[in-house]
């Protein structure tokens, strides 16, 4: 079992080699030690030292592994996986006294060692005493420190998990009745009529969904009537997830995927009321409801093909000036792609960009402004597809194709290759340039891929058309 050999699989299918038991504050991706027995107050000062590490920390201490060693004890029975277990939930509490360290720096974090420790309860059954040890610091940080959050729905999630498997836990925490009616509040206010969550990345939204299938089912476990209206709120904030990408190769806007909050976790699966752990675990979803088109991206397509539009001149919040950026699948192969964490800037992403004459005579990149900014159309073609940037100004597109895709060249033109597939990419209105650039799959990790660039000197329209050939 990987967890006993010492691997743990971080954002996603990265394996990191970690200590057994890990060395909780020490940051695998780069082999950084973040110790510290600094107050977590301190530690929010964004000049703290290591702070840039802070999510490979995180993914290890949400106990995502441990619920994977409560799951093999649960249908194998080997007491070794729960000895294993129980000693390293209790290292885990030596190590990181209340309110000190990285760990105890975001409710979320916490919400999510809670959930996960209401499941290896109800797999292992830990002993009393450990348990008296990890809930009772746990549930009270939350409801001390959740409000302060910007977001009630992972620190509500994790108290209602807890609630749910604890009745005890109310101790230290608000009732059963009322943290239930907060959070179905919340849900109406921080899901939009959409099914996003504010203006999120893809990753947070994802994150956020978990939470929230992980307190329905932990309040339809104790017979809490769920109002439609926020039933509906969950269905399509999951809707959202499946619509904005691809269960095979996401290539998920904003920053990259950092793997599942909890393990075994397919949304995908649940919606479709497939067997699977999620659907073991947290039930049937709500019942199927129109999904609604969302406010700040067009979603389009076809049987063969899926595309996904930037409406608006920027992303929000998520902090990536991705805006008109349009990613584009064909029979589940990711084709145009969002670059992903350390890759925020306008420049990076394929919307097109405002140019001007930099010093040396060389394009430079303009502020991101509603006005100045080319106007990007998406229409159909037999087999594909065609993009029509119009532009008053200068302007440049460049075209990220996921790693992979093989590039025949030709004058404006060019043949793209890939498992099967061949795309005919030619562009009308501006000059075509092939080179190479970076991208990133998962946080922590860049790759190299190609890049197809388009000027247009003068403004006017570039027509981009992008069909799939039959192989010859």
């Amino acid at each position: 079992m990987e967890a006993l050999q010492g691997k743990f699989r971080g954002f996603g299918d990265q394996i990191w080699r970690v200590h057994t038991p890990p060395v909780w504050h020490r940051d695998y991706l780069t082999g950084g030690e973040l110790a510290t027995t600094a107050t977590s107050p301190q530690l929010r000062n964004p000049k703290a030292q290591g702070r840039l590490q802070m999510r490979a920390v995180r993914a290890l201490n949400r106990w995502s592994h441990l619920v994977t060693l409560a799951q093999a004890y649960h249908f194998s029975r080997e007491e070794h996986f729960r000895e294993v277990l129980c000693n390293w939930l209790s290292d885990w509490n030596l190590k990181n006294p209340l309110g000190r360290g990285w760990n105890w720096m975001e409710a979320g974090e916490a919400a999510a060692r809670l959930c996960n420790l209401s499941w290896i309860d109800a797999l292992v059954r830990l002993p009393g005493t450990l348990v008296d040890q990890l809930l009772p610091k746990h549930v009270w940080w939350l409801a001390r420190y959740g409000p302060q959050e910007s977001s009630a729905l992972p620190w509500m999630s994790g108290l209602i998990c807890a609630l749910a498997r604890w009745p005890q836990a109310a101790a230290w925490s608000e009732s059963w009745p009322a943290i239930s009616h907060k959070w179905q509040t919340a849900v109406l206010r921080e899901i939009r009529d959409d099914g996003r969550f504010g203006a999120a990345s893809w990753d947070l939204q994802r994150k956020v969904v978990e939470f929230l299938i992980s307190a329905r089912s932990a309040l339809l476990a104790r017979e809490v009537q769920i109002p439609e209206l926020v039933e509906k709120r969950v269905r399509l904030a999951a809707n959202f997830i499946i619509s904005c990408g691809d269960s095979h190769e996401p290539w998920p806007f904003g920053e990259s995927g950092e793997g599942d909050m909890f393990p075994g976790f397919s949304i995908a699966d649940w919606l479709a009321g497939e067997e699977s752990v999620t659907s073991k675990w947290h039930g049937a979803p709500p019942p199927p409801t129109p999904s609604v088109a969302p406010q700040d991206f067009h979603i389009g397509g076809d049987e063969a093909w899926r595309w996904l539009l930037h409406q608006r001149p920027s992303s929000g919040s998520h902090g990536h000036e991705d805006a008109q950026h349009l990613s584009l699948w064909i029979d589940h192969l990711a084709v145009l792609i969002d670059p992903g964490s350390g890759f925020p800037n306008a420049g990076h992403h394929n919307g097109p960009t405002p140019l001007s004459a930099g010093k040396t005579g060389a394009p430079a990149l303009l502020p991101l402004k509603r006005a100045l900014h080319p106007r990007r159309s998406i229409t159909a073609l037999p087999g594909g597809w065609r993009i029509t940037d119009t532009g008053d100004a200068a302007f440049s597109v460049r075209w990220l194709l996921a790693p992979g895709w093989e590039i025949e060249p030709h004058d404006d033109s060019c043949i793209l290759f890939r498992e099967g597939h061949t795309l005919e990419f030619s562009v009308r209105g501006g000059h075509l340039e092939i080179t190479s650039g970076q991208c990133s799959p998962s946080f922590g990790q860049q790759v190299e891929a190609p890049v197809l660039i388009v000027h247009m000197t003068e403004g006017g329209s570039l027509t981009t058309d992008i069909v799939s050939r039959p192989l010859l």
